[in-house]
């Protein structure tokens, strides 16, 4: 399936990097949290912390895109936001993900009419892609009664498997900002550090993250007639 995934992105890719189309890159600014032994629920909303990155997106039609991305984030984890004082751990990890995804946009539409004026779109999205993320956990004992033990393996890579909903706004001719948030599956148990050896009855499977966020994207190639069709 994996493999499957993986083809259909590069044969995207390739659609898009040979057509005359409109191209964006940007900043991205946003939050990030994770899914773990060290949190309870859908996601740790305790621990909020910061992400950020750069964008490339290809648009070869108004509803279909290619974005590329490269973010950094911080996760973190503590028992304590759980009352969990026998093992009482907490982790901290940096994190630096790249990812590609397609895109659909249902409403997307030229940013120009035939005429050649400019029309402020708004359409939402979602995507889907594949990517690899790096950074090892830091897992640290903060109670007395506390416990870490070395686990059988140590994971510092993972292959991310990224699902996002967003919404577009063209705000100019050259500008435009997207909100959007995302789920990445790991596929891994360790992504905080924690695996089968200290997991105590709290493991929830495999670790995940989360990140949402603002992008700014500069759009080149941004004339009447991007979409000729």
């Amino acid at each position: 399936m994996l493999r499957s995934i993986f083809t259909i992105i590069f044969l995207v890719a390739v659609t898009a990097l040979f057509g005359q189309r409109e191209t964006e890159v940007g900043l991205h600014l946003g939050v990030a949290t994770y899914q773990g032994d060290l949190a309870v629920g859908p996601f740790n909303s305790r621990e909020f912390n910061p992400a950020i990155g750069v964008v490339y997106r290809k648009l070869f039609t108004p509803r279909l895109a290619l974005r590329a991305g490269a973010i950094w984030c911080r996760l973190s984890g503590n028992d304590l936001d759980y009352g969990r004082l026998s093992r009482g751990v907490e982790f901290n990890s940096g994190l630096l993900e790249f990812t590609v995804n397609g895109e659909w946009h249902p409403m997307g539409r030229p940013r120009f009419t035939n005429q050649g004026f400019f029309t402020r779109a708004f359409s939402p999205y979602i995507s889907i892609g594949a990517g690899l993320a790096f950074g090892g956990a830091d897992v640290d004992v903060v109670t007395p009664e506390g416990e870490y033990l070395r686990e059988d393996e140590e994971v510092s890579s993972f292959f991310v498997l990224p699902v996002s909903i967003g919404l577009r706004l063209d705000v100019s001719e050259s500008w435009t900002v997207t909100v959007s948030a995302g789920a990445r599956a790991t596929f891994s148990d360790l992504l905080d550090g924690i695996g089968p050896v200290n997991s105590r009855g709290h493991s929830d499977g495999n670790d995940w993250y989360i990140t949402s966020g603002l992008t700014f994207l500069y759009t080149f190639d941004a004339e009447n007639g991007s979409f000729d069709y």
